[in-house]
């Protein structure tokens, strides 16, 4: 057995905290917001951004210019995830287009939801300062694969593959309904399918629907490790790494879709960034954030029903056609702190029992809590069984909703804490660079959506996501202690 020596690839590969330098760029852009919002007001006639929005987007700003700064050696991905999260669904309207964040609200509403976002801001940055800080133990020698775990992998893949297809198979045959009707169907009812029948697999769905990530996560580190396989074998990897970002496309929901092109994002930076320039690693950037712009605007046109029926325009493919739609959770907001306590009295902490206790199956218990969403619900006059959609109320919403402004602190809080926690186990982990970066990935769009959606469904839905990658984790693991690593050639 051979000592562990870096293979070329892994050696030219990124560290890992090289992800904070995108922190400062991202702390400017959000520097800029208030200066764009008051320039519309100037030349557009808006009003003027209110002040405590502006103040709340300063605070991240700087927060972020910080980061790289500070003492923590953690990635970092998590925190980002959720200044961009409460920038983009909570910030973006009442700055740059205050008329159409919240219209007919009374001001003393506005101004509490204003309040309750910056102290989610604050409450967050307060925990994860307090947690943040990663002591490591030494630097990591850099780790390469011996061909019986590159074997190991490529089983995984397909070991990956068949467990989600599983579920696709199960869903069809307990609908009576085409595998291709499963497939091409976003988020609508399919057309001949059984009501209300139960899979087969039931919770099994949610272990097994995670093996096509497990399977892109085995794929990005065959393709990032330097390990020169056949063209062929090259073309199977991509292969799963598209299927894995089509599948996300496919199913219509907007977050599962961004967690679905990670992988691929991870092994195109990893396997580009260090043999390009600048120019050219910023345009491949720009064409990949276009390319899933794109993606998500016709996935917003599409989802509903079956792809093979869509009956609109390019015009409705359009990203801007969408935006209010999946951006203005502000609106949601007010909502929720116009009807608490007035309308529904506070919770209490009781929604996050749907959080802790969310995998009990509910024919064991029929009076669990549903989550806090629910409530949007009642507010915009439906009902569980008769509603459009789920309601993001987002996560100060549902603190709100729970303690008033002292509730959209706490959850900021918990929050922070639970991201400082993250990105900490992401970087002591014993693990290969691309699947490290993975999981840093996912930790960043799993915190952006808990900020935008339903706290409990979106921790589970990132849960779902984050099993076949720590699966793969823990797999590794093991082959270092058992089997050594070594270079291959």
């Amino acid at each position: 057995m051979t000592s562990p020596v870096p293979s070329r690839a892994a050696a030219q590969s990124r560290p890992p905290g090289s992800a904070l330098s995108m922190a400062p760029l991202l702390g400017l852009m959000l520097l800029a917001l208030p200066l764009v919002g008051f320039a519309r007001s100037l030349w557009l006639g808006e009003p003027s951004p209110a002040l405590l929005p502006v103040l709340a987007s300063l605070v991240q700003g700087t927060a972020l210019i910080a980061l790289r700064r500070g003492p923590s050696r953690a990635l970092g991905t998590a925190r980002i995830g959720f200044h961009l999260g409460m920038a983009a669904f909570f910030l973006t309207y009442p700055i740059l287009s205050p008329s159409t964040a919240a219209p007919d609200v009374p001001a003393p509403v506005r101004d509490t939801a204003d309040l309750a976002l910056l102290l989610t801001i604050l409450g967050f940055e307060l925990a994860y300062g307090s947690f943040g800080t990663i002591r490591m133990r030494g630097e990591q020698s850099p780790i390469s694969l011996s061909p019986r775990i590159v074997r190991g992998l490529m089983i995984l893949e397909f070991i990956g593959l068949g467990a989600w297809f599983l579920t696709v198979l199960d869903y069809a045959l307990s609908w009576q309904v085409p595998v291709f009707s499963v497939l091409l169907t976003m988020r609508g009812r399919i057309e001949g399918a059984v009501d209300d029948a139960a899979t087969f697999l039931g919770y099994g769905q949610f272990l097994l629907g995670s093996g096509i990530f497990l399977a892109s996560a085995a794929s990005a580190i065959l393709l990032c490790s330097g390990w020169k396989m056949p063209r062929g074998r090259q073309l199977i990897a991509w292969a799963i790494l598209g299927a894995c970002a089509a599948v996300g496309f496919l199913r219509g929901s907007r977050a599962l879709f961004l967690y679905s092109v990670v992988p691929l994002g991870v092994t195109l930076w990893t396997v580009i960034a260090p043999r390009a320039r600048s120019l050219a690693r910023s345009t491949v950037v720009t064409a990949g954030v276009t390319c899933v712009v794109l993606a998500w605007g016709a996935m917003s046109a599409m989802r509903g029903a079956d792809v093979r029926d869509y009956e609109g325009g390019w015009e409705e493919m359009t990203p801007a056609y969408h935006v209010e739609g999946a951006f203005n959770v502000y609106a949601a907001l007010v909502e929720v702190i116009e009807a608490f306590p007035r309308t529904f009295p506070y919770e209490h902490g009781r929604s996050l029992v749907p959080l802790i206790l969310g995998w009990v199956p509910r024919p064991l218990w029929p009076d669990k809590p549903y989550p806090f969403s629910l409530f949007a619900t009642y507010i915009r006059g439906q009902t569980l069984e008769h509603r459009d959609a789920s309601i993001a109320v987002g996560l100060t919403g549902e603190g709100y909703g729970n303690f008033g402004l002292a509730g959209a602190f706490l959850w900021g809080a918990l929050l922070g804490a639970a991201c400082a926690g993250g990105d900490g186990a992401v970087a002591r982990a014993r693990t290969l660079p691309a699947l490290r970066l993975q999981l840093a990935g996912i930790n960043a769009v799993w915190a952006a959506m808990i900020v935008r959606g339903g706290v409990p469904e979106m921790f589970y839905m990132g849960l779902g996501v984050a099993v076949g990658p720590l699966v793969l984790a823990y797999f590794v693991s093991r082959w270092t202690r058992r089997l050594g690593w070594v270079e291959i050639r």
